[in-house]
């Protein structure tokens, strides 16, 4: 995942193919989204990568994703998910630029984007 801060701790993003209900010739491919409650690094985090084995417990029990502000039906089965592939690196930032530019754009896209299936 991408390190987020305190609170937000991690995001996971990746691609795949879109569902039928985000519309037929909208988009081949979407961009998923989850975040997660706890980090999974047991090297650098021990302690909150034994909550994100409890966080996978309950995952398993209810269902649902364990997310930094509960429980949420947004799973890996059920994403969030926007209509487009997220950009490539040379996209959002055609020249070297700081970590701050890529996440204000990252940010501008998924609030564009972003839809429920």
């Amino acid at each position: 995942g991408i390190p987020e801060g305190k609170v937000l701790s991690s995001f996971l993003v990746g691609t795949r193919s879109c569902p039928a209900s985000i519309g037929k010739g909208l988009a081949e491919s979407c961009t998923w989204m989850q975040f997660e409650g706890s980090d999974w690094d047991p090297l650098h985090k021990p302690v909150e990568s034994v909550g994100h084995v409890m966080d996978y417990v309950h995952y398993k029990t209810c269902n649902c994703n364990v997310g930094p502000l509960g429980d949420s039906a947004y799973t890996d089965w059920n994403p969030l998910m926007a209509p487009t592939s997220m950009a490539q690196p040379g996209e959002v930032c055609p020249v070297q630029c700081s970590v701050n530019t890529a996440e204000r754009r990252l940010d501008w896209i998924l609030r564009r984007q972003l839809v429920h299936v």
